[in-house]
């Protein structure tokens, strides 16, 4: 997404994205592979953005220490650097927003100190969240995670932080990927799809069509006249099974107490 933004911003420009996160990643795990999987691409920007998995399990001190060495050394192999503060989360145990705001404070003093500029993407979402709550919550896909909308948003902040110039990705869609290539024909029993109506009728007959040698078997999941906490019960159970792929539906009749609950991301979801 932030390729297509800069790519707006800078139609005559030949522009190379190279993601090198990896999920779960701290800053003390990014150290030892940024040689690798950063500076041996020899770029001419690197994007850092860094908290949420270090809150759990990197101190605040070692936090600053470490972004500190990414910053220098992305420097020493000629790159400039944008320090990123992350998306807006959920009030979590794990992972407090008091703690998330410590840390990028820590970030912003490290920026201030080594005159890095920052993109400030958790103030866009605060920002949002202070302007109408209900809007927050389509930002993400759980309580610390963002949706496609929300990476748009992300993309849009950094990409202003970059150019000085905003830029729109609201009529862009998801990136797909042809999940038929994760499914070539093989020996294996399946794939196995766990589907809502009226995907269960539709979705198998539709992937053999596409790949006669597909062997599908569908297993279906009724939510009809369930409420979306009775939904998202089920919808626990359905993450244990060993499926390829999920196809929901959530029913129009699906009942929630409120609007925040209808919209809100809901543990284990």
């Amino acid at each position: 997404m932030l390729g297509i933004a800069l790519r707006r911003i800078y139609p005559k420009a030949s522009l190379t994205m190279i993601n090198a996160g990896v999920s779960g990643n701290n800053t003390r795990a990014a150290l030892a592979r940024i040689d690798k999987d950063v500076l041996a691409h020899r770029p001419q920007l690197v994007t850092v953005m860094f908290c949420l998995n270090d809150i759990v399990g990197v101190p605040l001190d070692e936090f600053k220490a470490n972004i500190i060495k990414i910053v220098h050394q992305c420097r020493d192999a000629g790159a400039e650097v944008l320090l990123c503060t992350t998306n807006g989360v959920f009030d979590t145990p794990g992972r407090p927003i008091a703690k998330i705001v410590q840390y990028h404070s820590a970030l912003k003093q490290v920026g201030d100190a080594e005159k890095v500029p920052i993109a400030d993407c958790y103030a866009t979402y605060e920002a949002i969240q202070e302007k109408n709550p209900q809007d927050f919550p389509l930002l993400m896909s759980d309580e610390i995670h963002p949706n496609m909308a929300g990476h748009k948003l992300n993309a849009e902040r950094i990409a202003l932080a970059i150019s000085g110039k905003a830029v729109s990705l609201a009529n862009v869609g998801p990136l797909c990927r042809p999940f038929l290539r994760q499914w070539p024909p093989s020996n294996r029993q399946g794939p196995y799809d766990s589907c809502n109506a009226p995907f269960d009728g539709l979705i198998g007959p539709a992937l053999t069509q596409l790949n006669p040698q597909l062997n599908v078997k569908v297993i279906s999941w009724p939510t009809a006249g369930q409420s979306l906490a009775e939904i998202e019960t089920a919808a626990k159970k359905v993450r244990e099974m060993k499926v390829d792929a999920v196809f929901i539906a959530i029913p129009a009749s699906a009942r929630a107490e409120s609007k925040k609950e209808y919209h809100d991301p809901i543990p284990g979801s």
